[in-house]
């Protein structure tokens, strides 16, 4: 993963799963922006990008516990 290190990526899947957990989208959208998003598969990507925009809890929920 270039310009992102194994730590700050893991950091960054725990706390968006705490931003869902509270279902804090916005919290949840700026980590996915800064730190996942392009790091994971396509179809993931696809999936998670298309709960965050349509606030999908539970699929959120199952993507990141």
């Amino acid at each position: 993963m270039p310009g992102v290190s194994v730590g700050d990526y893991t950091d960054a899947l725990y706390e968006m799963g705490a931003a869902v957990r509270t279902q804090d989208l916005d919290t949840a959208r700026a980590y996915w922006r800064k730190l996942v998003s392009g790091h994971v598969s396509p179809a993931a990507q696809a999936a998670a990008t298309n709960a965050l925009d349509a606030g999908d809890w539970p699929v959120l929920d199952q993507l990141f516990p």
